[in-house]
């Protein structure tokens, strides 16, 4: 019989921040309760409120979730100090620990059965010096873990998986030509040539638009929400982001605030609030990672044996089941054609290489590259074709758009290099896809001329 063990979810009732995390009315409500240093069990609490304590320095260290209309279709766990996360648990079964002093430092909730069908389970931790963190949902780990934070309290609720996107409803199925168009780019900063770009992408015929990370590109009180705003001037688009290192390391501002101003308008499976997600639009499933970006709720690696690198190799297999195309995004590269050299995990490209990923794209170099086709490893790649004509399944093409406005640089080229710029020349790259051909082309938008297209056919 699996372990039985308790994770603690705190109580005081906490207004709702943003309308965008709030839970759906039509959704029931979860019924949970939070053990707590020297007070015990608290009382019950229902979806949204806390439970738990603020403002009192006090460690959760068991949660309890009632099963309520969900019968058997919700399972928890709970990390715990000097121990590490504990195995997964029923309805009112323990989460954590109790009569040990242990603090609880996270928490994963998720659905199964026809509830996960239904539903999103959403959840928000209250952590010791850093406050309420930006919600995540099904699973992804809500508070920290390696950072010998206690968690204090905690909100759960549930959403309907068929919301109303705001502020219109975005199709994701094709467009009356039967094509799925995507633009992507990367650290835009806020200078004049990153509003020229936005400014393309907006009157472009892409339905929606990934900026893989390193936003704003300045520090400061608000300077997430001014983004926003910024973007939303000259984008109606749907937004997708993925934070980089200047919005997690760097301090730049917080990625979770930049998510709950852009928030997921597109129905995306995962963790929209950490950057690790996949969105199926048509016959395309693009998945974001983030490889090497420390954000509150820890980092992570996608190295060899890791939770989030096994999912990626799930989505990847179930797309390709599906005869998807597969685009993998991120903000920090290992191949890459400008001066930041590897900045993830080696063995992550080599896993997507193997996969035969159709493209892997990537910002934080702040130039422009697109490979050949490629196959092997960062070690050692292999030209597989040069002619920009590819067959599916041959091998990868890996492209750096970061060239998405600030502080332009320098690029390298030759190797498996086929077309590089530097940051002059700023743009994004639209993704146009059919089920039988991917064509993937640079625009660039101010500086010198820059054109670049790509088709892969099956």
């Amino acid at each position: 019989m699996r372990a039985r063990t308790l994770a603690a979810l705190v109580t005081a009732v906490l207004p709702l921040a943003l309308a965008s995390s709030a839970p759906a009315q039509d959704a029931p409500a979860l019924t949970y309760s939070a053990h707590v240093a020297s007070l015990g069990w608290l009382a019950d609490v229902s979806s949204p409120a806390a439970a738990g304590t603020t403002g009192q320095a006090r460690q959760m260290e068991a949660l309890r979730i009632a099963g309520g209309t969900l019968a058997g279709d919700i399972d928890y766990r709970a990390h715990v100090a000097s121990i590490g996360w504990l195995g997964w648990v029923g309805p009112a079964y323990v989460a954590g620990t109790t009569g040990q002093a242990r603090r609880m430092e996270a928490v994963q909730v998720r659905l199964t059965g026809q509830a996960a069908t239904d539903y999103r389970v959403g959840c928000q931790a209250h952590v010791a010096n850093l406050g309420w963190l930006p919600v995540v949902y099904d699973g992804a780990t809500c508070g920290t873990t390696g950072q010998a934070r206690r968690m204090e309290a905690v909100r759960l609720w549930l959403v309907p998986r068929t919301p109303a996107p705001e502020p219109t409803p975005t199709p994701t199925t094709p467009t009356a030509d039967g094509t799925t168009r995507i633009a992507l780019t990367a650290d835009t900063g806020m200078e004049a040539s990153g509003a020229a770009v936005m400014a393309a992408i907006g009157s472009s015929q892409a339905r929606w638009v990934g900026i893989l990370g390193d936003l704003a590109y300045q520090p400061g009180d608000g300077i997430e929400q001014r983004w926003c705003d910024w973007v939303k001037a000259r984008v109606s688009q749907p937004v997708s982001l993925v934070p980089g290192n200047h919005e997690a390391q760097d301090g730049d501002g917080v990625f979770g605030k930049f998510a709950n101003c852009l928030p997921d308008r597109l129905g995306v499976t995962g963790d929209y609030a950490t950057g690790h997600y996949y969105l199926d639009d048509g016959p395309v499933r693009v998945i974001m990672t983030s490889p090497g970006i420390t954000l509150p709720q820890g980092t992570r690696t996608y190295g060899k044996g890791t939770v989030e690198r096994e999912q990626v190799k799930d989505w990847i297999d179930e797309a390709k089941a599906k005869g998807q195309w597969v685009i993998v995004g991120m903000h920090m590269p290992c191949l890459t054609n400008g001066a930041h050299g590897c900045s993830s995990d080696s063995t992550y490209t080599d896993m997507l290489l193997g996969k035969k990923v159709d493209l892997i794209v990537a910002g934080h170099d702040h130039n422009y590259g697109r490979s050949h086709q490629i196959a092997g490893t960062v070690a050692a790649p292999t030209i597989v074709d040069r002619d920009g004509t590819f067959t599916a399944g041959a091998g990868s093409v890996l492209a750096i758009v970061g060239n998405g406005g600030h502080n332009p640089r320098a690029a390298s080229s030759g190797g498996i290099w086929a077309v590089t710029s530097d940051g002059t020349s700023a743009g994004y790259a639209l993704v146009e896809a059919t089920p039988e051909r991917l064509t993937f082309t640079e625009r660039g938008i101010v500086g010198p001329a820059l054109t670049d297209t790509i088709t892969i056919t099956r």
